[in-house]
Parts: structure tokens; sequence; C-alpha cells
């Protein structure tokens, strides 16, 4: 399923948490399209310049974590 900061689906995560069902995520990243393009968003690029990385590892991690 789509999943970042921009499309979060918590209540899906837990479901499927509950379930023991493995969740992975694609575009991490966002989408280019609409209003979803998380590696150009202001508060990512502000995360990764306060923690000297790029919007894609913070992005990245995020979804890890």
């Amino acid at each position: 399923m789509e999943m970042h900061p921009g499309w979060r689906n918590d209540k899906m995560l837990a479901l499927c948490k509950k379930n023991g069902i493995h969740v992975t995520a694609y575009s991490p990243l966002g989408s280019s399209q609409g209003d979803r393009d998380m590696i150009h968003d202001p508060i990512v690029m502000k995360v990764a310049q306060k923690l000297n990385k790029t919007p894609g590892q913070v992005l990245v991690r995020w979804g890890i974590q």
C-alpha cells in the first residue's frame, strides 16, 4: 500500500499488524502527481537539513520506523 508522511494509512497498518500481515509500502518518497511530492516537502527538507541527511533518507527511515 502507498505509505509515506503525506499519505498515512494507520487503520490499515494496525489491522495488518493485528492479523500478522506483513506490509510492504511503495512510493516512500511520495508521488510527483498532486500534492504528495514528499521529496520536496518543506518539513521533510527541514528535518533532512537538521539531521544532515537527504530528504530521501529521511522518508525511507520514516517508513522503516
